[in-house]
């Protein structure tokens, strides 16, 4: 449990920095750092439980989606799920669908997008504090 959440310290420490010096850049990585944090809370949680959650983004899906077809061996709320999914979606899109043609609009989409993403990782460590874990 300790290594994922000295990962996520580290992971949100990145994040803060970037934020300082460079705040109108990289949101793409922002992004994808945001998500990771998320992942790692995520993995401390299964930790303290005791319950392995898997290490691939099918099984973690699988196994802690609520709505999930199979059976969740660590349901967690929907709110946190949806949550973690819009921060997983967001990192998808900033990791692969790059840049077009123009630097200044990807920019611009992936601030907004960025936005969204910092609310998302507001909600989730709210979640994960309401779980016990000290973050």
């Amino acid at each position: 449990m300790q290594n994922h959440l000295e990962q996520a310290k580290h992971n949100q420490e990145l994040l803060s920095e970037m934020e300082i010096k460079f705040p109108q850049r990289f949101f793409d990585w922002k992004i994808t750092v945001s998500f990771y944090t998320a992942l790692h809370y995520l993995q401390a949680l299964a930790d303290k439980r005791n319950i392995e959650i898997g290490q691939t983004h099918n099984d973690i899906e699988r196994n802690v989606n609520p709505n999930s077809r199979w059976t969740p061996v660590m349901r967690i709320s929907n709110g946190a799920w949806g949550n973690y999914k819009e921060l997983f979606q967001y990192s998808l899109t900033a990791r692969y669908d790059g840049v077009e043609e123009d630097i200044e609009e990807f920019e611009i989409l992936r601030q907004l997008d960025y936005l969204e993403c910092k609310k998302h990782l507001d909600n989730f460590k709210k979640y994960i504090k309401s779980q016990g874990l000290d973050i």
